[in-house]
């Protein structure tokens, strides 16, 4: 990332709960990077769009991926992306449910016990 570039943290609340909406009750809010990337899914057996919330200090994954990922609306503080969650059921295989992100840009600086820059994207 060059030194003019602007890290954004969001603050991500998921909307529903295995598909089903939360209501006025938003689901935690989590603190992360958004990432968005094409991917091959081999579930799917197709080219698919994967938003993953990154956590600032350990860069690991802060949510189930959101696979298909669309934006639906996007401001100059606030994004809405939609897409699908996978999670596993009680038979060793996978359940997909429909997921909203409502992405509200934090105001939170980096700092010195996070990384310098989010995970590099290929």
């Amino acid at each position: 990332m060059n030194k003019n570039s602007h890290q954004l943290l969001f603050r991500v609340m998921p909307m529903r709960r295995r598909g089903r909406p939360t209501g006025q009750r938003p689901g935690a809010v989590k603190l992360g990077w958004v990432i968005i990337t094409d991917i091959q899914d081999n579930e799917v057996l197709r080219p698919v769009r994967r938003a993953q919330l990154i956590c600032a200090t350990y860069g690991v994954p802060v949510l189930p991926d959101l696979m298909d990922a669309q934006l639906v609306q996007m401001t100059p503080t606030l994004m809405v992306l939609t897409g699908w969650e996978r999670l596993p059921d009680n038979n060793n295989s996978t359940q997909s449910y429909g997921q909203t992100w409502w992405c509200v840009v934090a105001d939170e600086p980096v700092s010195a016990t996070r990384p310098a820059s989010p995970p590099r994207v290929y």
